[in-house]
């Protein structure tokens, strides 16, 4: 009988290896600031609905655009969009409505600048999918529940100063499955007046990985913010095309992790508990004071 448990023991282990391994989280660089991170069946999209690198950044590749538009894997079956703002680099209002029309069920999150654009270019025919424009002051937040997934989104101004300050920039922390969390800046600047404020809000939940403007390694306040969020892991985004195959020089130049080229990833582990890192995070601020 106790060599029947065992054995018994042995199947159920091996039969929940695979389901273990397909519920890690990945995220996938796309280009630019677009971003596909994955845990199971759960997926989500950052900023990968743009044509345009302004000469200066990747557009996603032919093959990740009909992989999106026609639910091909590994870009199946994806839940909800996130657009931080509305310009170019970012945001393209043809690229959005065509996979919104061939995927309806979808949810966008986004500034309502972006989903203003969206509206326009689609004159008098009808907006599929599920809106969620965000029309955010400095201080406000929103929170959603959506399946598989909790979204925060709060206000950062766009880098640049006040050349910039009329771009709807919106940070997005989502976790997936309750499991892992992943915060998108957008084209956050490097403003710790800006982020202070906010950190009470972030120490709530543990952030596995953060995907910062690449411009935070190359400037003191933006050290000191991405120490403060305190994410298991950091990488750069908004790295110019001219880095592509170069990705070593880059991150030794910066002294970060930084996605460099199309589709590579990043697998992403699991935080300790909320307490560690909360309280690591709350001294590196007091220290900065």
């Amino acid at each position: 009988m106790t060599w029947m448990r065992v054995w018994i023991g042995l199947i159920g282990l091996l039969l929940a290896l695979p389901a273990a391994a397909h519920s890690h989280a990945r995220a996938t660089y796309l280009g630019n600031e677009g971003v596909l991170v994955t845990r199971g069946e759960v997926k989500v999209v950052f900023d990968a609905f743009y044509a345009d690198g302004l000469g200066t950044y990747l557009v996603p590749s032919r093959q990740v655009v009909e992989g999106l538009l026609e639910g091909r894997a590994p870009y199946d079956g994806v839940d909800a969009v996130f657009v931080s703002h509305v310009h170019a680099d970012h945001f393209a209002p043809a690229s959005m409505l065509k996979f919104l029309r061939t995927k309806p069920e979808v949810s966008l999150y986004a500034p309502a600048q972006v989903v203003d654009a969206l509206r326009e270019h689609a004159g008098d025919a009808e907006v599929p999918g599920n809106l969620h424009p965000l029309d955010l002051k400095p201080g406000e937040e929103r929170r959603f529940q959506q399946g598989g997934l909790e979204i925060l989104a709060v206000p950062v101004p766009h880098a640049g100063g006040k050349r910039m300050e009329h771009i709807q920039n919106v940070l997005f922390r989502v976790t997936l499955d309750d499991q892992t969390t992943v915060m998108h800046l957008g084209d956050a600047g490097a403003d710790e007046k800006v982020f202070k404020p906010l950190y009470e809000t972030f120490d709530d939940r543990p952030t596995d990985a953060a995907f910062v403007p690449y411009w935070f390694f190359g400037q003191k306040a933006g050290r000191a913010i991405v120490q403060r969020i305190g994410a298991g892991q950091t990488v750069g985004i908004h790295v110019p095309r001219e880095a592509v195959g170069q990705g070593e020089a880059w991150r030794e130049r910066y002294e970060a992790d930084l996605f460099v080229d199309p589709g590579e990833g990043r697998d992403l582990g699991p935080r300790s508990g909320p307490a560690e890192g909360s309280e690591a995070r709350r001294e590196a601020s007091s220290g900065g004071e």
